[in-house]
């Protein structure tokens, strides 16, 4: 059982209590600090308890933070208007991704060593001065500059909200409360861009970077005064003692270093390969084995460190968690191509204007809003959350195959409710990593095991998306010779996906939007793959209830509220070792 430590008044150690049949020893340590029931305070402990578990200046943090990822993509043709560049477009999306996705476990270390709520304070800090560069930018490096720093804070956003939940509510309230994030996350992945384009076409594109100063602002001064002091209170790493050379090892920067040059290179070589260069271009070969001799050193390093390092490879390898973040990366890869490829079918294919296309994405974002607040209130009704795990890989598999039915004579019925389901097995399942690691993992673990699950998710998303690209790529070009074998594929590629209406009519455009529709349907045909490989996951998950600890949780919550009851009455009402009480004591510690 875990004990609460206070920096100015020690408490004691609660050890297992006495076996039967054995007098317990009194302890002069205990029998001291225990109160005798005071009136008024525990009016005062519910308040401080109903205080902590106000999270509202995190969810406006994350709602910013979650924002700025896809709000600039509306944007970008009229930065590059005024930079007069268009070479650090893809920049823009790498520094950001880069940064989310290579510091997260530096800030799973950050929270399980300091306050959570100091790290989200500093998090939100940090996005301002990214999103204040940003929005200052005289050059575009200076835009790529700001992005990278706003990208960091997304990583201590993120983590900072899950551990909050972590500290502040008991196990089975966690899963209903961190749905939150999922529906602020499918909500603002669809809105963002919406709002960019509008800010961006009514008054200017530095006005997309400046929205987000005042609402930062005010969940920084809402973190400062609502949120607690006393998280972290459960993990006993936090050492006041401990020295910055001390504090240096345990975040293991070297390692931080390794991870984001891996990162770079791979991400590098994933956008541009096939893009900009070719996939035989030296520039891109580098880049791959750049990215294989870092990852080598950085797991070789990481073992030698024999898990204190940056990875956390212990956690990461346990059965469950291995099997979440299995389960999490074939989901991911199922929601963001997906999401992806859609809007192209809807403009190419169907002619959609990007308004129009924009608004069929609403059927995904409420099967996926559906399926997040079912498995949400289910689990923390219920206890399991492993149903909800085949039911989402059931449901991705059967939505994802009806989206391969797709092609230019589809009615709209078929759209809404092929795509609603779809996005209905993503939202079953897309919070269940995050459950397995609070079950699962000891509370000094789980910061970085939360880390893991993130890291996984973000740099799930960039590597599925680029593998979309290289099968849509290659098969396009097939299926257009197949179809049509006399397009010139180069001169359909350069004209855009979005101006071939523009370009090509009659037959012509009839063969091509045949070709684009079945390379899309191709790339679809990827996602009932891999959402039929989540499966391997789900049943790989053990069937363990977050409400099985309730009940020490209780018994854990009376400990601290004792402990809590003698640090405000003892100088108020002298304290005696009575009879009742270290009998009320022991038994806790029995049971």
């Amino acid at each position: 059982m875990d004990t609460v430590a206070s920096n100015d008044h020690p408490t004691p150690t609660l050890a297992p209590g006495p076996k039967p049949g054995v007098e317990p020893v009194p302890s002069d340590d205990l029998t001291t600090q225990l109160p005798v029931p005071i009136i008024g305070v525990a009016p005062a402990i519910a308040e401080e308890k109903a205080s902590e578990t106000n999270i509202g200046p995190a969810i406006l943090g994350l709602v910013v933070t979650l924002l700025d990822q896809n709000i600039i993509a509306t944007a970008v043709p009229s930065i590059t208007d005024h930079f007069h560049t268009v070479e650090d477009v893809g920049w823009y999306a790498i520094a950001y991704s880069l940064s989310s996705t290579g510091l997260q476990f530096l800030f799973g270390k950050l929270f399980s060593i300091y306050s959570t709520k100091s790290i989200c304070i500093l998090s939100q800090m940090i996005f301002i001065v990214g999103t204040l560069i940003c929005a200052l930018s005289v050059t575009s490096p200076m835009l790529v500059f700001g992005r990278a720093i706003a990208g960091a804070a997304v990583a201590g956003g993120a983590a900072g909200f899950f551990q909050l939940i972590n500290d502040l509510l008991p196990l089975h309230q966690r899963a209903f409360v961190g749905s939150i994030f999922g529906v602020v996350a499918a909500v603002t992945a669809i809105v963002s861009p919406v709002i960019g384009g509008a800010i961006t076409q009514h008054i200017s594109w530095r006005w997309v970077f400046w929205i987000n100063l005042p609402i930062s602002g005010a969940a920084v001064i809402g973190m400062i005064f609502l949120l607690p002091n006393n998280t972290n209170k459960r993990i006993p790493s936090k050492d006041p003692a401990r020295t910055w050379k001390q504090t240096l090892i345990i975040l293991d920067l070297p390692g931080s270093i390794l991870l984001i040059g891996f990162l770079a290179a791979l991400l590098m070589a994933l956008n541009w390969a096939g893009i900009k260069y070719a996939w035989s271009d030296p520039r891109i070969i580098a880049l791959f084995v750049v990215a294989g001799v870092t990852f080598v050193a950085l797991i070789v390093m990481q073992i030698r460190l024999e898990g204190k390092g940056v990875l956390p490879l212990k956690v990461m390898s346990t059965r469950d968690m291995s099997a979440g973040i299995w389960f999490s990366v074939c989901l991911i890869s199922v929601m963001f191509i997906q999401e992806y490829y859609s809007p192209i079918f809807f403009q190419t294919v169907l002619g959609y204007s990007a308004t129009h296309s924009g608004y069929m994405l609403l059927p995904c974002l409420v099967g996926t809003l559906l399926g997040i607040s079912l498995q949400g209130a289910g689990t923390s009704y219920f206890g399991y959350y492993t149903p909800y795990m085949i039911a989402s890989s059931v449901a991705m598999a059967v939505g994802s195959g009806l989206l391969t039915t797709w092609n230019a004579h589809t009615n709209l019925t078929q759209l809404i409710i092929f795509f609603g389901l779809a996005g209905f097995g993503t939202g079953l399942g897309c919070q269940v990593p995050q459950n397995i690691a609070q079950t699962t993992l000891s509370d000094e673990d789980l910061p970085m095991g939360m880390a893991a699950v993130l890291f996984v998710m973000h740099f799930s998303v960039s590597l599925f998306i680029a593998i979309g690209q290289v099968v849509f790529t290659n098969r396009l070009t097939v299926n257009l010779h197949q179809i049509w074998p006399a397009a010139n594929v180069t001169a359909i590629q350069t004209a855009g996906l979005t101006n071939v209406r523009d370009v090509y009519h009659g037959d012509d455009l009839r063969l091509i939007v045949a070709a684009v529709a079945k390379s899309i349907d191709q790339v679809f045909l990827l996602t009932v793959v891999t959402a039929c490989l989540s499966l391997i996951g789900a049943l790989a998950t053990r069937p363990l209830s977050m409400k099985k600890k309730k009940k020490e949780e209780e018994e854990e919550e009376e400990i601290r509220d004792t402990t809590a009851a003698t640090e405000k009455s003892k100088d108020e009402v002298p304290t005696h070792s009575g009879e009742k009480e270290s009998a009320r004591v022991n038994a806790i510690q029995a049971t």
